[in-house]
This record gives C-alpha cells, sequence and structure tokens, in this order.
C-alpha cells in the first residue's frame, strides 16, 4: 500500500448557513493524478464493500478506464485500486489485463464505462460496463462505431480476485449500458437501465450474469430519445427514481416497480425554473432518507468549461414534487486546476450515514494531469428543514474539525488569522471573477481554522471537566452563527441576482470570518477557562 498526500478541501455553500440546518459535511480529497504518455486515467467510480469493527464502515474498490489523448472515447483499459481506512490512502493502481475482442465483421470492441456494484447476496463485485466498438482499433485510424453491447467483469473481495476476462452479452441489441448505474433487489436481481429509456432486468448467480427481460421504452426522452443515457436508477422509499442525461435538457422519471416509468421530465428548481445541465450525467446520493443529486450546471465560475461540466453540485431532490430545493444547492467537487471536465463521475453509498463522489478530470484541458477527487458525503446526525428553507436558511456544510490542518493554499507557515491575505490578493490578475476566486478561498480557509479552534476549545474544557464552560460556548458560538447568518442576508438581500451580489457576498463574508478568527485569539488570552 502506498500513501499519498491528501489535499484536504472543504466547500461551503456559496449562500447564508444556518447552525441549525445542518444535515451532512463535505470533504473532498485529491488521490491520484498522472497517466502514462498517450493516454489518461479517468472517468473514477467507486464501490463499498461491507466490513465489520471499521470505523470506515466498508473496504473501498475504485476502477478506472485508461482512454487514449487521441480521438473519441478511445478505452484501451481498466485500472483499480483499494482502500481499506475510508478512502485516507490507496494501493497502487493495476491494470487488468482486458484486451479488445473482435464482434463483427471488421469492428473489435473493448470494456470500458464501468461501474463496480456490490453484490450484497453474493458477495462479489459486478464491474458493470459495455463493449464499445470500433474500427482500426489499435492503430492511429481508430474511430468510434455505433456499436455497443453489455459487458460485465467479475471481483471476489475474499480471495481478491478478478475474473479472467469480460464476458460480453452479444444476444442484447440496442442495449447501451454506458456508465449505467443499477438497482440491486432484495432477491439479488438487478434493474440495470440502458441508453435510450429502458431499463433491464437480469440476474446474477456469483458467476454469470443473464439478461431475462427489459422495460417498456420511457416516454419523454426529448428531441433525442436514442442518446439518452447513462443513467442512475435509486430507490427511496416505496419509489424508483432514475436520472437521464438528454442533449437537450437533462432529465428525472420515477416509477413504483422499476420498470414502468411515467414520462420523463426536465430537471427543474422548486420555483418551477429550469436547472441548466444539459448532456451530462447526474447521480443520486441517498442518505437518512433524504435523496440528493450530484450534477453539474451553467454557472458564471463555469464558463469556458465543456458543457459546463465543472464544479459538481449537489441538492435536495423534492421526492413527491420532483423538483430540487434550490436553497440547499451546494458545491460537491470544485473546480479542478486545470479548469477541466469533470462530468463523468459516479456515486458510491456505504450506509445511510455515509456516502462518496468520486470524479476526475477528463483530459480536454491544457492543464489536466488525470487528477482524481473524492468527495465524502458524511451526515452528522441532524436534519434538513422540511419545508423549503426562507431565504436567510441553507445548508451548513461546517466539517468536523480535524487533527492536523491542511488548506488548500501555502500561508507559509503561518495561520490564517496572520497570514497577509492583502499582499496575496496583490498578486492576483486584478479581475473580479480572480478577487471574486481568492475570497471565496480564503472564507473557506477561515470556516476551517474556526472549526479547528473551537474543536481544541471544547475538547481542552471537557478534558478538564468543566462542561460549564463548553455549554456558555456553545451558546456564544449559536449566537455568533445567527448573526453571521444576518449580516450575510442583509448584505444580500440590498442587491439583485447576479454577479455583484456574488461578490458582494463574497467579500463580507471573508471580513466576517476574519474578524471572527481574531475574537476567537482574543477569547483564549482573555478567559480563563481556556487558559492552558
Amino acid at each position: 500500500m502506498i500513501r499519498r498526500r491528501h489535499l484536504l478541501l472543504t466547500f461551503l455553500a456559496l449562500l447564508p448557513w444556518s447552525l441549525n440546518a445542518q444535515a451532512f459535511s463535505l470533504d473532498t480529497q485529491l488521490i491520484r493524478e498522472g497517466a502514462p504518455d498517450g493516454s489518461r486515467w479517468t472517468i473514477p467510480r467507486m464501490a463499498a464493500i461491507p466490513t465489520e469493527g471499521k470505523d470506515s464502515g466498508a473496504d473501498l474498490l475504485m476502477t478506472l478506464a485508461k482512454l487514449s489523448t487521441t480521438g473519441t472515447d478511445v478505452y484501451r483499459g481498466i485500472g483499480f485500486c483499494t482502500s481499506h481506512d475510508g478512502g485516507k490512502t490507496w494501493s497502487a493502481l493495476t491494470e487488468l489485463p482486458y484486451q479488445a475482442k473482435p464482434l463483427r465483421d471488421d469492428i473489435r470492441g473493448m470494456f470500458g464505462a464501468v461501474v463496480p456494484v456490490f453484490h450484497r447476496q453474493t458477495g462479489k463485485i459486478l464491474l458493470l460496463g459495455n463493449c464499445v466498438g470500433y474500427t482500426n482499433y489499435g492503430n492511429s485510424k481508430v474511430k468510434l462505431t455505433g456499436m455497443r453491447f453489455p459487458a460485465y467483469a467479475v471481483y471476489d473481495p475474499v480471495t481478491k480476485k478478478w475474473s479472467a476476462d469480460y464476458a460480453v452479452l452479444m444476444d442484447q441489441e440496442e442495449a447501451n449500458t454506458t456508465s449505467g448505474i443499477p438497482w440491486i433487489q432484495e432477491d439479488g436481481s438487478l434493474l440495470w437501465p440502458c441508453n435510450g429509456g429502458q431499463v433491464l432486468r437480469a440476474t446474477f448467480d456469483g458467476t454469470k450474469l443473464s439478461v431475462i427481460g427489459r422495460s417498456p421504452r420511457i416516454e419523454g426522452l426529448g428531441k433525442a430519445p436514442k442518446n439518452t443515457g447513462e443513467y442512475h436508477l435509486t430507490k427511496s422509499g416505496d419509489k424508483f427514481f432514475l436520472t437521464l442525461r438528454c442533449p437537450d435538457q437533462n432529465r428525472i422519471a420515477v416509477s413504483q416497480d422499476g420498470q414502468n416509468f411515467q414520462p420523463a421530465i426536465p430537471l427543474t428548481w422548486d420555483d418551477g425554473t429550469i436547472v441548466p445541465s444539459v448532456a451530462t450525467q447526474m447521480r443520486w446520493v441517498r442518505q437518512q432518507g433524504r435523496l440528493y443529486l450530484v450534477y453539474t450546471r451553467a454557472d458564471d465560475s463555469s464558463k469556458g468549461i465543456f458543457r459546463s461540466r465543472a464544479p459538481l453540485w449537489m441538492a435536495e431532490m423534492d421526492t413527491t414534487t420532483l423538483k430540487l430545493k434550490k436553497k440547499t444547492e451546494v458545491i460537491a467537487v470544485p473546480i479542478s486546476p486545470a479548469r477541466d471536465d469533470l462530468g463523468n463521475f459516479g456515486t458510491a453509498f456505504v450506509n445511510d450515514g455515509l456516502s462518496y463522489v468520486t470524479t476526475s478530470e477528463f483530459g480536454r484541458t491544457k492543464g489536466s494531469n488525470s487528477r482524481v477527487y473524492i468527495t465524502r458525503i458524511e451526515a452528522t446526525g441532524q436534519s434538513l428543514p422540511s419545508s423549503t428553507p426562507d431565504k436567510t436558511t441553507a445548508v451548513d456544510m461546517t466539517p468536523a474539525p480535524s487533527a492536523e490542518p491542511v488548506y488548500p493554499l501555502d500561508l507559509h507557515g503561518q495561520t490564517p488569522e496572520d497570514f497577509d491575505w492583502k499582499a496575496h490578493f496583490a498578486k492576483g490578475d486584478g479581475t473580479s471573477s480572480d478577487q471574486l476566486q481568492q475570497m471565496l478561498v480564503a472564507s473557506r480557509i477561515f470556516r476551517k481554522r474556526m472549526d479547528e479552534l473551537s474543536g481544541q476549545y471544547r475538547k481542552l474544557m471537557t478534558d478538564r471537566g468543566n462542561d460549564e464552560g463548553v455549554k456558555l460556548y456553545n451558546v456564544m458560538q449559536e449566537h455568533w452563527e445567527n448573526l453571521a447568518q444576518a449580516e450575510l442576508a442583509f448584505v444580500g438581500a440590498s442587491w439583485s441576482e447576479g454577479s455583484g451580489k456574488k461578490e458582494a457576498l463574497a467579500k463580507h463574508r471573508f471580513k466576517i470570518y476574519l474578524r471572527r478568527l481574531k475574537e476567537m485569539k482574543e477569547l483564549k488570552s482573555d478567559s480563563l477557562f481556556l487558559n492552558e
């Protein structure tokens, strides 16, 4: 096992937050980067293997696709790595020995667009994907064709061995299962979505997967039904929910049985407006009885990024109205240093309180370096309001205190409250967008530093048995949280929606967070509760 230095990035909602609305924390880590010349490692997907007696809840297995740097979606191989400590450290990437196979005529196919899924009933991991057809595969004239067949491989977590080869289901015509994430029923059967608005029914005995039927075609898929795909099927309560990547506007569909779906509907906010999300994957996250969607959308910050495929956003889905709750939106994975496409991603369910998002740079920009990111989504034990929050309420993305500070910026050994931010800002290009980004990064650092100090203060008082001090500190912090929220709401209410409002909120958030950090430093010197 190798250990890589992790870059911990904690991202807060751009809207004011409320201590009482805290539902989960997000921690994003850069876990690897780099690829061989002429190739790129991308499309990371993860499966969780339940384990007993581990704080992490499960062992993790991640697969990545090896793609050519030339041509369109030319798959060259599949690699995998594992983690036994909740994604903190990862084994070296191992490439599987799977090779291209002859399909028909002069077309050869390669296993790709894979999704690892833990099959609880057999204890195996199914690697589900498709076999993509090419002409002239293996030379510079390689060309993608429209030929696709479902394909799969099997991994045994006990023996730690993969199946000798992947299997191609050549009898399944018009069943493009590229990047489709299935739902596994209690009896072990699979509902496996495929492009074009259908869901395959399949059985798996631990070795062989067999397709036994498929659903009627879903209606309402827009202008190009056959080009919709890369679906994710999940279940929440007694209903099935399906995400549909569509070329004109992304959609969702709902079903009582996972086979017969109501017509797909465009993705909208709870105010009735369209979520501008087009031709990119969307993934579900289930947590504590709620359903969240991870997606991309057009935004000022994503201008110039292919199809606005970064950052990855996350918001709660109202499972009754099938609309996204706009004021719960947060950034699940930020824009990478190369401002590359992050739109080929996945989510992995561990348990009701823990899930992951996995993504990577796709290799569309000059500075791209196959950077792979995971975001840990961990429930805090509290619940979001059941109704749509008012203008002063949103999700608190505060992370748990960490043992050592790791910031998305080199502070040259200084604490955030003592760092020369004025000199740092002066090094930027002076544009409004640069200033906005600088202040957002600084505010994230301030917030993390506040959480670290609060964790230290509470631990110090708890170790001394000073329950009164802890109680008073918590009351004080809650009052400050509410005051900060009110200040941001006051500033935001004076602006109309747009870049001006974002800049004003970012600027004021920077000021109040820095001010609070300095107050916390003074608090330690003035209060005997915190005197070490």
